[in-house]
């Protein structure tokens, strides 16, 4: 994987928030409308440069009637490029496909694209999603839905496999307040191919860009594949960090899926084991099971 120089960005959360639509979200307070699918949201972080969401509610549904909210980012170079509302990239990412299986289980979900100074190469790759100014990405788009529709729903984050360290990064740094739990999919848990590690138990003194999951209060869910083919994200590297985890006393699960094809590039592809393929169902239901055993 490319490297890419990580950038420090300043503490805080979002200067302000804009809805781009052909018609905009005006809801009640407390009623919030989500009239179709695909709302586009463009949240601004203190950095500057802007954040695209495609957020997903029912049409037949109030946000008040959902249960939570549900952060999405995906993985491989984190961009979706986003366009009035609807991904144009990451196609055949998990968390791209089925945001609206997720959304049939009485969620809302915001799909994160990468920041506007991210949309060209070397996009989210390297070192990025485990800075201060990433995990500012993330706060950005948190508060801009919060904002943009009045929901004070509880808050998940659910990372798909680089995009899992995104995730874990913005609660270690404390970027986004109120989060209730974690998921993280197909999680990268290998050194990179410059030896820095990415999700780990506790750092090294030569991990300092890793992420320690041992520094985390919120309860976590792993899903993963047990015959995962990608290099950085083995099932056995999952399991010794769930078992690390749960031995501190930290509130983690492991949901192991099982079948389902392989694919020579499933790293990439988003086909295969890595991303769950033919078996979405399984992982749908344990992602929703999970966060409504944390919910109130």
């Amino acid at each position: 994987m490319r490297r890419v120089l990580g950038r420090m960005g300043l503490a805080g959360l979002v200067a302000a928030v804009a809805v781009l639509a052909a018609q905009p979200v005006r809801p009640a307070l407390g009623q919030p409308k989500l009239s179709k699918f695909d709302k586009h949201l463009v949240a601004l972080p203190r950095r500057d440069p802007k954040v695209k969401l495609s957020v997903n509610g029912h049409y037949r549904s109030s946000a008040s009637q959902r249960r939570a909210l549900l952060i999405l980012l995906p993985g491989g170079h984190g961009r979706a490029k986003i366009v009035k509302g609807k991904p144009t990239q990451l196609l055949g990412n998990f968390l791209v496909k089925q945001r609206r299986a997720l959304v049939q289980k009485s969620f809302i979900t915001a799909l994160m694209d990468a920041a506007d100074d991210l949309q060209q190469e070397p996009f989210l790759f390297g070192n990025y999603r485990r800075t201060h100014a990433h995990a500012e990405d993330v706060s950005a788009a948190v508060q801009g839905v919060r904002r943009a529709y009045g929901y004070k729903k509880p808050l998940v984050v659910i990372g798909m496999s680089s995009g899992a360290t995104g995730a874990a990064n913005a609660a270690y740094r404390d970027a986004v307040p109120l989060i209730k739990g974690l998921v993280l999919l197909a999680s990268v848990t290998q050194p990179n191919p410059d030896g820095v590690p990415w999700l780990v138990h506790t750092l090294a003194p030569s991990g300092e860009n890793a992420v320690p999951l041992a520094g985390l209060s919120v309860p976590i869910l792993f899903v993963h594949h047990q015959d995962d083919q990608c290099a950085l994200s083995p099932h056995a590297g999952v399991q010794a960090l769930v078992n690390q985890l749960t031995a501190a006393g930290k509130d983690a699960t492991l949901v192991t899926i099982t079948g389902g094809p392989t694919d020579p590039n499933e790293c990439e592809s988003g086909l295969g084991h890595h991303s769950f393929q033919d078996m979405e169902p399984q992982v749908v239901t344990a992602i929703t099971s999970w966060i409504n055993s944390k919910l109130p």
